[in-house]
């Protein structure tokens, strides 16, 4: 039976994700992609055309290897259903993964159990459906650390080489893989006697291998050899406004935020930008010490706790409509308290158990140092599964040897561990996604602009007066030809957020189409002064020239359409 197990982990998890993906292929976020999943997507078709700058300066995404895998689809004429096939083979290769890295650590039946976790959790199956590089990460991750065991039993250059590749790979995918080297590091050095820095000199080269690979792309389209969505992603967890999670979304909180460098005097480079986030969140640590402790500790209960925070999912839709995930009972709050118990009975007996924890220590201090969510906190997922399935172990062995004394302590350990997880944060207050308005985008990109309008105003029953669901309902009333109501939806959207440029535009075209020139151009200067970026600059500047073209001011209108092309020449 155990030499079959590997097999029977591998159908399980692919029959489950498969499953899945057929239940969701007429959900409205199979084929209709939004926030992340479309910058992936759209770097993706930029490189399967050879355009390798293409949105470098305007895209969040974490890396370009996830781009490159779909260039690789695209240019073999395979879709993002054949994507998602790939990502749930992936993912049950995954499973089989972390059996072979417990079993050899752990006594029977943790590896198992560990494997089983992995196959029926939710979430793990949930990313299977999504465009984003979750499970390619996961799957690196766990490639690395099964490479990594391999060789300290029987040390090679070659496997200390595919460690440091494998590494470097990994931060190609997600920049924040960079907190994964101490911990890898310092195991390829104590697995690798009698000579550990010849192969931790292998390791190295391996990594740098694919660094300067990826620094030079970086330095050919930013003009820097780090990525700036680095120092912006420490800004988003390191601020006055932080609370700890990916808290901005694409509207009037992404517009502040990316409006500082340039209200600074900074520029837009992404050198400029860097430097502007790197330092205003150094000032932040600095000058409000009392604060940013406060901030880690929350961010910390945020990394322990049972809810899922969303990032540019929607978690909440798929939880109702997917029988799927509702069929499978493991999640985050079942089992971190049994990880806890199994990380502080366990960690320190081999030193591959003290290298587990300190990956997931590592994944902790991204959490604190960044921000934490559901998908950033997943790479840690499938070694916490394993220390999950341990401490199932050691409370089960326990009771059935009739230690009651071990029994107590294990049961104290589980109880304050589950203080630990399910208290110290509302969820409420901790979802940056806001499902309804994440639901009715789209609609509407769907054409079905009155199940928009729906969805908008079913986020404002739930969430309360909100400037960015206003502006979408105004957009959807525009559509369905309610110009009145569309105004007046701006308008409680600006009341909302007087700086809000994206209302201000779109009342600015509301007023152009219906010929109130002189309201529509004050609109749009008004946003422009609201919004520096250059691609808000280039849209008003353009709007402007076409208003100014319909009042009969032709020089004007020209010197606007300069504007806008010296702001996007392609």
């Amino acid at each position: 039976m155990e030499r079959r197990l590997p097999a029977l982990l591998f159908l399980l998890a692919l029959a489950l994700r498969l499953a899945y993906l057929y239940e969701q292929r007429h959900s409205p976020y199979f084929s209709t992609l939004v926030l992340d999943a479309e910058e992936y997507a759209f770097l993706g078709a930029a490189f399967a055309k050879g355009e390798w700058a293409a949105g470098a300066q305007n895209t969040y995404v974490h890396g370009p290897l996830y781009p490159l895998v779909l260039a690789v689809f695209s240019l073999l004429g395979a879709g993002l259903t054949a994507l998602r096939v790939f990502q749930a083979l992936l993912g049950a290769a995954s499973c089989v993964l972390v059996y072979w890295i417990a079993r050899p650590l752990f006594q029977r039946p943790t590896p198992a159990l560990a494997g089983f976790f992995s196959a029926g959790y939710w979430l793990l199956v949930f990313y299977t459906g999504e465009v984003q590089a979750p499970t390619l990460v996961v799957f690196l991750e766990l490639l690395l650390v099964a490479l990594l065991l391999r060789h300290a039993r029987r040390p090679s250059l070659g496997q200390a080489l595919g460690a440091g590749l494998l590494l470097g790979l990994l931060f190609v995918a997600h920049h924040t893989a960079v907190l994964l080297l101490p911990a890898a590091g310092w195991s390829l050095w104590r697995g690798s006697a009698p000579q550990p820095r010849r192969m931790l000199l292998a390791g190295a080269l391996g990594l740098l291998a694919v660094l300067g690979l990826s620094s030079l792309r970086t330095l050919f389209v930013q003009g820097t050899p780090l990525p700036f969505q680095g120092a912006w992603s420490l800004y988003l967890g390191t601020n006055p406004q932080a609370d700890g999670t990916p808290f901005a979304r694409q509207g009037l909180d992404w517009q502040r935020l990316e409006s500082l460098p340039h209200e600074a005097g900074m520029g837009g480079t992404p050198g400029e930008k860097a430097r502007y986030y790197l330092g205003a969140a150094a000032d932040f640590v600095v000058s409000h010490p009392a604060d940013y402790l406060e901030l880690l500790y929350r961010k910390f209960r945020l990394f322990w706790h049972h809810f899922e925070v969303p990032v540019s999912e929607d978690l909440a839709y798929y939880q109702v409509h997917s029988r799927v995930l509702q069929l499978l009972p493991l999640g985050f709050g079942a089992l971190a308290p049994l990880a806890l118990v199994g990380l502080a009975w366990g960690w320190v007996r081999r030193w591959e158990h003290t290298f587990l924890a300190g990956l997931i220590l590592s994944h902790l201090g991204a959490g604190l140092l960044f921000t934490v969510c559901a998908r950033y906190r997943l790479p840690a997922l499938p070694l916490l599964l394993i220390f999950a399935a341990e401490g199932a172990r050691q409370g089960a062995a326990a009771l059935r040897q009739r230690e009651m004394r071990r029994a107590g302590w294990w049961a104290l350990s589980l109880g304050a561990a589950c203080a630990l997880v399910f208290t110290g944060v509302n969820p409420r207050e901790a979802d940056p996604v806001r499902s309804a308005w994440l639901q009715g985008h789209v609609f509407m990109r769907r054409g079905e602009h009155a199940l928009a309008e729906s969805a908008f105003l079913r986020g404002l029953e739930e969430r309360g007066p909100d400037a960015d669901v206003y502006n979408s309902l105004g957009a959807a009333r525009e559509w369905l030809g309610r110009e009145a109501e569309a105004e007046a939806a701006y308008r409680q959207a600006l009341a909302l957020a007087p700086d809000h440029a994206r209302p201000r535009l779109n009342l600015g075209k509301l007023y152009l189409k219906q010929g109130r020139l002189p309201e529509a151009a004050a609109e749009m200067k008004t946003a422009l002064d609201c919004d520096p970026p250059p691609p808000a600059q280039y849209e008003g500047h353009l709007l402007l020239a076409q208003v100014y073209q319909r009042a009969g001011r032709e020089a004007e209108a020209r010197a606007a359409l300069a504007r806008a092309r010296s702001l996007a020449p392609r």
